[in-house]
């Protein structure tokens, strides 16, 4: 039995694996309309300026938005500075 790709994967003629499966999985997270996204080149710049750099402060330790460890020591998310960009 053959996927179904979402219908923006055909409308916008998204056609590299790697981003099919980026709007198979993120397509409700993307902002279709805001950044006009209507091509793969759009999209690739929607993900490298908006998609990325927020998943970079989740997985910083220091940021306010990580989600997944702070070198600040929170008690039960352990000690995290050998991670920290700063840390030798």
């Amino acid at each position: 039995m053959p996927y179904n790709w979402p219908s923006k994967v055909r409308r916008y003629g998204i056609t590299d694996a790697c981003q099919r499966f980026l709007v198979a999985k993120y397509e409700s997270i993307i902002d279709w309309n805001g950044d006009r996204i209507e091509s793969p080149d759009a999209l690739d710049r929607h993900i490298r300026e908006k998609m990325l750099p927020r998943l970079h402060r989740r997985m910083e330790p220091d940021s306010p938005d990580s989600h997944y460890c702070r070198a600040s020591g929170h008690p039960q998310k352990g000690d995290c500075s050998r991670y920290s960009s700063q840390a030798n």
